[in-house]
């Protein structure tokens, strides 16, 4: 493969916007021209990694994708076109993920999708995913401390973070709101602070080979079209058996609740209070929509900062259906 033909395009945004749309869209796009063999999507969503909690976290797979069985992971194949998607159901809900994982996941699709003359495209919300992706910080690649995890479990959030003070006050004053409050983001701070203070080893790190030319793509939405977005995708995920659904990995990680990260999914822990009798289904769903326009503000505020090459807009008057079928967007996109 030629370096010219090195290409990767990153979609990025707000929850709820239509990204995978825009991805799947594209791929076929690709596959038209001829220019390239095949399209590897690969999700860049912390949550959509976990099987079992597909309708939670929004997992949706096309009917025009099967399920393929291999190691390490499972991938999705569409079932005419040569395209994959890549990261999402692949694990169980108690396994460990981080974007390390992720990020040695998406290196290896990469390097082989350029290999094959395949086109990669990295799909999703998680802002670090896409950050970490081309400059990785060696901390990412920090062994979990198994030590620190037992200490930890017994210690209060008022206690874990004067641990992270402690041994890192530098650490501890750059830390926003949301981490200072987030036990499992104070234990990896801490686990990251004491490894670096003794130079502790970290994990191998695999190498991307630089793409000849990247571009990040974020879709950007209006506050009363997204908040009418969620609200259709809240309604349906409870219809589709969303609650069905964590019931039943509660249940069979009940011994677990207080650890998984996959517990820490948007609406996991309201469904958990309205099993329990705490709230009401109408309280569950308003307080799961103001939950998932939080993180979209987050989100924003994260892909600014970062600052696309490019930002698509949509509202009730342009929405994805339409941007992806304006040939504009489709050249926006190409235009290296």
């Amino acid at each position: 493969m030629s370096n010219s033909n090195r290409l990767l395009l990153s979609i990025a945004g707000l929850t709820a916007t239509g990204k995978t749309s825009l991805a799947l869209k594209l791929a076929e796009e690709v596959i038209d021209s001829k220019k390239y063999k095949g399209v590897i999507l690969i999700s860049a969503d912390s949550k959509q990694v976990y099987q079992g909690l597909e309708l939670l976290t929004g997992a949706d797979i096309p009917v025009s994708f099967t399920r393929v069985k291999h190691q390490p992971y499972d991938y999705f194949q569409h079932k005419t076109l040569p395209i994959q998607i890549h990261g999402v159901s692949i694990i169980n809900p108690d396994d460990e993920w981080s974007v390390a994982h992720f990020r040695d996941l998406a290196i290896q699709k990469i390097n082989k999708a350029w290999d094959k003359n395949q086109l990669p495209i990295v799909v999703g919300g998680t802002g670090l995913y896409h950050q970490q992706l081309l400059s990785a910080d060696k901390s990412i690649y920090v062994k979990p401390n198994s030590i620190i995890r037992e200490k930890a479990e017994e210690l209060s959030l008022e206690e874990l973070q004067d641990w992270l003070r402690e041994i890192a006050p530098a650490k501890i004053s750059q830390i926003n709101e949301s981490d200072i409050n987030n036990p499992r983001r104070l234990i990896r701070a801490i686990e990251i602070a004491q490894a670096q203070k003794k130079r502790a080893a970290s994990r191998s790190q695999l190498k991307l080979d630089h793409p000849y030319l990247y571009k990040m793509i974020a879709i950007n939405a209006d506050l009363e079209y997204l908040d009418d977005q969620i609200r259709q995708r809240v309604e349906k995920r409870i219809e589709s058996g969303a609650i069905q659904e964590v019931e039943k990995v509660v249940k069979k990680f009940e011994d677990q609740e207080k650890t998984l990260p996959s517990f820490t999914a948007a609406g996991f822990s309201l469904i958990q209070s309205y099993l329990q009798e705490k709230i009401t289904i109408k309280q569950l769903e308003n307080e799961w929509i103001k939950e998932e326009l939080s993180y979209a503000k987050r989100q924003l505020t994260w892909f600014k900062k970062y600052k696309p090459d490019c930002w698509l807009t949509v509202d009730s008057k342009n929405n994805i259906s339409e941007l992806i079928d304006d040939p504009k967007t489709l050249s926006l996109a190409f235009t290296f």
